[in-house]
């Protein structure tokens, strides 16, 4: 597939570091190409790194309308991005009835937007289900750690965050920057050095 030269000159502009220019072509490129949605998607995107979050909602949820999953997905992530969880969960919930695909994705953040709301019970049901679909997703499986070590049930968050060790012995160092806007709490780190001095412990002959 040939590439949108509108959407590459916008993607410039973004790792060029110039967030003025990119906000301003993303909202002329989706006055222009309102039906488009690579353009509205890469728009969208252009003006979440660059600081717009007004905007990039407003032009959201102008996609969204048009019933594409994908966009109400990325609609959804974003409102929870901007502190907003139940219009988020709202927003994923339709992308999945709408069967937006890698569903595991969208259960991940709307696990995540309920969780934000404190409804641990419904967060761990979405994480199960990911994990059921996709066993070795990481970051559900430490969500999922995080909420039972957050419930008191710490033997079964060990269990489960040392399964993730064992495959990547690298994973807690990318927990600092891919947490998808959650922070880590200190059980979150009190479950992760637990887990690594044992795993340390299993590797000693």
């Amino acid at each position: 597939m040939t590439p949108n030269p509108e959407i590459e000159r916008l993607r410039g502009l973004v790792s060029a570091g110039n967030p003025q220019a990119a906000a301003e072509l993303a909202l002329d490129l989706a006055d222009r190409f309102p039906a488009n949605a690579e353009i509205m998607d890469a728009s969208i995107d252009a003006l979440v790194r660059s600081g717009d979050i007004e905007s990039a909602l407003r032009l959201s949820e102008a996609a969204a309308g048009r019933g594409h999953p994908a966009s109400r997905f990325r609609f959804g992530r974003l409102l929870r991005e901007a502190g907003q969880a139940p219009a988020a969960i709202e927003a994923l919930e339709a992308a999945l009835a709408a069967d937006h695909e890698p569903r595991t994705e969208v259960l991940l953040h709307l696990a995540l937007a309920q969780a934000d709301l404190r409804r641990e019970t419904q967060a761990m049901a979405l994480l199960e289900e990911l994990l059921e679909i996709e066993p070795g997703h990481q970051l559900a499986q430490f969500n999922l750690a995080s909420l039972l070590q957050a419930a008191g049930r710490g033997a079964e968050a060990e269990r489960l965050f040392l399964q993730v060790l064992e495959r990547d012995p690298t994973f807690s160092e990318a927990l600092s920057r891919d947490l998808y806007g959650r922070r880590m709490t200190q059980g979150d780190r009190t479950l992760v050095r637990r887990a690594e001095k044992r795993a340390r412990s299993q590797m000693t002959p």
